[in-house]
């Protein structure tokens, strides 16, 4: 959530980098646009300590903006997974079974 010139609030995708500059840090901050734009994006936080350069980071980012796999991976998963519909089928099982053996229910109580 980003405030806007005009005052108003949006979602807007950005990148912060962050960095140490003597003894401060300073934080550049890149807007690329409306969230909107980047639904198919997973956010990425990269912490560095020292070892990567901002321009090495800035273009691991770059890459991450145009990559969709994590999006479509779940999307793949949700479109195959049977875990509600196996939720309800053993609760209609419980439900028969309880229905069927009254007595047995009466004693486990």
């Amino acid at each position: 959530m980003m405030v806007m010139p005009d005052g108003s609030h949006q979602w807007r995708h950005i990148q912060t980098v962050f960095v140490v500059r003597g003894d401060a840090i300073a934080a550049h901050t890149t807007d690329y646009g409306p969230a909107e734009n980047f639904e198919r994006i997973t956010p990425l936080m990269m912490p560095a300590f020292g070892d990567d350069t901002v321009a090495e980071l800035r273009a691991h980012a770059e890459k991450n903006r145009h990559d969709t796999y994590w999006h479509d991976r779940a999307e793949a998963q949700k479109a195959e997974s049977t875990l509600i519909r196996d939720a309800i089928d053993q609760i209609g099982m419980k439900a028969e079974y309880v229905r069927r053996n009254p007595r047995t229910v009466k004693e486990l109580r």
